[in-house]
C-alpha cells in the first residue's frame, strides 16, 4: 500500500498509507495531496539474464554485453 503526503490548513502536513481509490481523498475537504520525488536504486547480481539468454557472472561482462547490442544503461544520479 503506498504512503501519500497531504498538507491541510486545518491538519497540517501528514502522510498516510492509502489505497491507491483513494490516493485525494485527505481528512476533510480542504485537504490537498502533494506530488513528491521517489528513488528506485537496483544493483547488480549474478545470475541468468532471461533478456541475453545466457548466465552473468560480473558487472563487466553485463556492460560488455549491452555495448555489442547497441543498448545504453541509464546513470541514476
Amino acid at each position: 500500500m503506498p504512503l501519500y503526503e497531504f498538507f491541510c490548513p486545518v491538519h497540517g502536513d501528514f502522510s498516510e498509507f492509502r489505497e491507491v481509490g483513494d490516493c485525494n481523498k485527505g481528512k476533510c475537504s480542504k485537504c490537498k495531496r502533494k506530488f513528491s520525488n521517489f528513488g528506485i536504486s537496483v544493483d547488480f547480481r549474478p545470475g541468468w539474464d532471461p533478456g541475453f539468454g545466457k548466465y552473468i557472472d560480473t558487472r563487466r561482462q553485463r556492460d560488455n554485453l549491452l555495448a555489442e547490442k547497441g543498448w545504453i544503461r541509464e546513470k541514476i544520479v
